[in-house]
């Protein structure tokens, strides 16, 4: 009896815990052998784990499902039996399923005892064995706390991560719908250079002088006359906020210029053009960009095809 000898067996009742593992020379109660022969014909796989095989009287549960996977490093009796053998440790194999799967492994629980106590005050009369067991349990559960609160700190610093960068999408959208909803200047200052050459420079900026082009352009690539070498050139945002580019030469003719915008906004590059113009008097030549048909509620024309949008000028003024 139980409560006699405190060794709880597959048959006592009422008793909390109970012990269901099966050992040598044991049989599963009536319950739990109708219990496992309901449940592993019911199921589509069954897969045996860690076990040799070994009790032959309930070895035949798992060949009642559909599909049986037995995982060992030994053989076992029913090898040629199984649907599936796969010969390795349990850990490796599962964690590989899991990964397949893309399920993430919940980390091991912290364990304590209820009637756990310190380990400084155990009573003396307690075996070394058990009081080093004990130890190894709260070096344990330490270890875990501190997993646990790493693994926390991660998810924490992951979250606002997430929300800065969704703050500053939204922000950098703002700034794209107020550039492209007013404009974008596309122009040129101009100077003598000595003989019959100018020297003049390209800049671009949003229409609205409130908002600032580089922060949401990463670069602009302006196409100029083939007899500049190189007559491909790109500026960075963070070369000129303006993307300023200057160069030296006599005659005017039309410019591209690719804007690309920030790889975050996800957004197609617009291609927008501007007659030089050496107009000295006023020193400066702008074309207004209408971009408004850019602009959609589905934050700007996002990024579906590789394709340029191209923007035509509406109008030019010294």
């Amino acid at each position: 009896d139980h409560r006699d000898n405190h060794l709880i067996g597959t048959r006592d009742e009422h008793v909390g815990t109970k012990d269901t593992h099966i050992n040598f020379g044991e049989c599963l109660d009536d319950m739990d052998w109708n219990e496992a022969d309901k449940h592993c014909r019911k199921a589509d796989l069954v897969i045996v784990a860690g076990t040799s095989m070994s009790l032959r009287h309930i070895t035949h549960f798992p060949f009642l499902a559909k599909r049986t996977v037995i995982i060992n490093l030994q053989q076992t009796p029913d090898d040629r039996k199984c649907d599936l053998r796969i010969w390795g440790k349990t850990d490796p194999v599962f964690e590989a399923l899991m990964d397949n799967l893309s399920i993430s492994i919940d980390p091991v629980p912290e364990w304590v005892p209820r009637d756990s106590v310190p380990i400084r005050n155990i009573p003396k009369y307690v075996s070394s064995y058990y009081v080093q067991a004990a130890k190894r349990l709260e070096d344990s559960n330490k270890k875990l706390k501190a997993e646990s609160k790493a693994r926390q700190e991660v998810i924490e610093k992951a979250e606002r991560k997430r929300r800065n960068t969704a703050r500053q999408t939204g922000e950098e959208a703002a700034v794209v719908r107020s550039i492209l909803t007013s404009g974008i200047c596309f122009g040129n200052t101009v100077s003598r250079a000595g003989n019959s050459n100018f020297k003049w420079t390209l800049f671009l900026k949003s229409a609205e002088s409130e908002a600032k082009l580089d922060q949401v352009v990463d670069k602009v690539t302006y196409f100029l006359h083939p007899t500049f070498s190189p007559n491909k050139v790109t500026v960075s945002a963070a070369e000129s906020k303006k993307f300023e580019l200057s160069r030296i030469g006599w005659g005017t003719f039309e410019i591209t210029a690719q804007i690309s915008w920030k790889p975050s906004l996800k957004l197609r590059p617009i291609l927008v053009s501007h007659n030089l113009d050496f107009d000295l008097e006023s020193g400066i030549a702008t074309t207004v960009i209408n971009t408004s048909q850019l602009y959609s509620e589905d934050t700007v024309s996002r990024d579906s095809s590789p394709a340029e949008s191209h923007v035509e000028a509406v109008g030019c003024c010294g």
